[in-house]
Formats: C-alpha cells, structure tokens, sequence
C-alpha cells in the first residue's frame, strides 16, 4: 500500500522531500520547457511549516495562514481552543481531585539536631537574596527536614539546582550554606544533590577529599541592603504556619492540544516558572502520586505543563508568552533539538521534575494552577 508519511511529496512535518523538487522541474502540459518556469519554484519549506498552519490545530481550522505562530512568531488564542462545539473547554471529570500545597514558617528538625533547631520563622522580607561563596572544605551538618518551605527530598531537602537550594536559604535566617553532595544520579531518590544546611560552618577534611562542595551564605546583596535600610511605613503581619500557597486540581489524563485548555474552568495549565513554583508542583505531584494518581510507570508518571517551543523564536516559551529560561531537562534532553524540534514541541515533566519535550499524540496527566487568596485556604 501506499504510505505518504514514507514515500509522499512532503515529510509529516511538511517539509518537501525530493520528489517535490524532481516534480517540480518537470514541464507542465502546453506550458513550456522547465528554463521557462525554473526561477518560479517553489521555496523551501521550514522544518514544522505544517504545525504552523492554522489548517493544523483542531481549533483553528475555521482561520486561514500561519497561526500557530503566525508571521510576527505570535500564537493565536485558537491554538490551545478545543474542537469541541461551544462550550468548548472539556466538561468537569467526576473525578477531579485537588491538592493543598502548604509551606511552614519554621521547620521541624530531626531530634538529634534539636541543639541547632531553627527557632525564628522564615524571613517574609521582599529582598532576601544573600551572597554565596565558594569554599573548600567547608561543611555544616544541620538537616532541614523534607517539608521544610514545601521542600522535597529522603531524609532532607533536596534540589537538582544550586539556584534552587539557595532560593529557600535565602528565606530561612538560620540557613548557613549549601552543599553538593559527590553521589551521582541525583542521590537519594533522585531529588538532587544539593542541600541547604544549617548551624556552624566548619572545616571538615573528609568531606573535602570525596568531591564535596560548599557555598557558605554571606551577607545580603547589595540592592538589598539598601532596600533593608530604607525606612517602611507599614509591618506586614507574621504569616500562618501553615498557609496554603499554592492549589492544584487533577482532572485526568489528555494529549497536548486537549491539556491547553483543559485547565480553562480552574485556572491554567501548570506552569513551573520559578523555583518557588516548581517546589509547589513537585510537592503536588507527590502527593498525587501517594494518592494514587500518578505512578513510576510511563505515561502515568509524566504531567503536561504549559509550555511549547516557538519555530519562529526557535527557543521555548511559557503559554503565556514569557521565555521559558533555566529549564530542568533530564539528560538527553530535549531529544529533538539536534533534528527537527517541531516533531517534539511541548513541554511535560516527569516525578522528580526533570523535563522532557515530546511529540503531542501521548496522554499525559494534567494539573490545573488555580488562584490561591492571600492568607490560609480551608
């Protein structure tokens, strides 16, 4: 039989094969020879022109050109819509479950650091990034217990990313430094290999000579300092122990196109933008995953998030329109930046974070960002 995806004019992506070309030069009936018409041939096609056209997606099939995106590289609102008749965002499951992402002020620490237990809320300052340096040889040996900030881990917190780990030593005053333990596979369940620590930064031979490393916590950053010694009219109030910052509704497995806009009757579809927000989804995902929602098993331990790689840009995006900077791939990852990225162009995370790009047709979980209110959520 015959195949187009193997033996047509154009690949799936709608680039040209050579027998368009050969086609091309061939006289047309009553026209000419080919000199007469050569410099009439058509151009060379993008890798991923196809997607680009509204024809592509579902909900732009009433639009004609480049939608998605167009030729300023903007993607039009009928990129994410559904194909289904008005309403056009997918009915409620029955079986939507939500989870409750909570951040405590103070850590609980482990009973044998109870000499060093963090006594003082976590710094609520607007400003709170410190300097870091280097040093050899340097070690602090208090735990901050999983849970911590929302933090993640097996036995402490953990982080792929030294940004990451730094990001909650900085709004924890008893926070010292930040280590990266010498293990490989991102140690310990696969949370990462750095940790913030607490106590008395001391010199510690061992941990010099198998690989470890430390950046001890400085003073504030510049810009900070001069925002701490600017005078404040108002004193915000100390925030609750446990307040709700962040909320997550699970509504089911959907392929890419279904997963943007999925979320239109909750918020919006999880979008992991800075480690604040990345630490909330991980916590949510694993609670889903003890409840029974996800697993360690392909597909059902991989999200979609919202994010997409723009052909005209040529970097990836955010879905509503932002950079996508600093991205967690897993190794190897994206798998389809050396070949053609338009094959592969959404964004899904896996349990532990990492991200991967990947084709639209896999039915991957979906997790809805809504509205958190200031304050403690019920």
């Amino acid at each position: 039989t015959f195949n187009e995806e193997w033996w047509g004019l154009v690949r799936y992506d709608g680039t040209p094969r050579e027998a368009f070309w050969a086609y091309s030069r061939i006289t047309a009936p009553s026209v000419g020879p080919p000199a007469l018409h050569a410099s009439a041939a058509v151009p060379r096609s993008p890798a991923g022109f196809r997607t680009q056209v509204c024809g592509f997606h579902p909900g732009c099939r009433r639009h004609i050109g480049f939608c998605c995106p167009d030729e300023h590289g903007a993607f039009d609102a009928c990129c994410h819509a559904s194909t289904t008749p008005e309403p056009t965002s997918p009915p409620r499951p029955s079986t939507t479950w939500r989870v409750q992402v909570r951040e405590s002020a103070a850590p609980t620490e482990a009973p044998a650091l109870a000499p060093d237990k963090p006594d003082a809320a976590a710094s609520e300052s607007s400003c709170v990034e410190h300097d870091y340096e280097a040093e050899r040889g340097r070690f602090a040996n208090g735990h901050f217990q999983v849970g911590t900030l929302g933090c993640v881990g097996v036995g402490e917190c953990q982080f792929k990313r030294r940004a990451d780990a730094q990001d909650l030593c900085d709004r924890h005053p008893r926070c010292t430094a930040v280590l990266l333990h010498p293990f490989e596979k991102d140690c310990a369940g696969g949370f990462g290999c750095f940790t913030p620590r607490y106590g008395p930064v001391t010199v510690n031979e061992l941990w010099d000579r198998s690989g470890g490393r430390a950046w001890v916590r400085k003073g504030l950053k510049a810009s900070c300092s001069e925002a701490s010694a600017s005078p404040s009219t108002t004193a915000s109030a100390p925030r609750p122990a446990s307040d709700v910052v962040a909320e997550y509704a699970f509504i089911g497995m959907h392929k890419a196109i279904q997963a943007q806009s999925a979320c239109r009757d909750y918020g919006r579809l999880a979008m992991p933008k800075t480690p604040a927000s990345r630490r909330h989804l991980l916590q949510a995902v694993t609670k889903a995953q003890a409840a029974g929602k996800l697993s360690k098993r392909w597909p059902t331990n991989t999200i979609w998030i919202g994010g997409q790689y723009n052909p005209t840009l040529k970097h990836w995006v955010w879905n509503d329109g932002s950079p996508a900077r600093d991205l967690q791939w897993a190794a190897d990852q994206p798998s389809a930046a050396d070949t053609n990225q338009m094959t592969e162009p959404w964004l899904c995370m896996q349990l532990n974070g990492d991200l991967h790009d990947s084709a639209p047709q896999y039915e991957f979980a979906v997790f809805c960002e809504l509205e958190v209110t200031e304050g403690s959520v019920s």
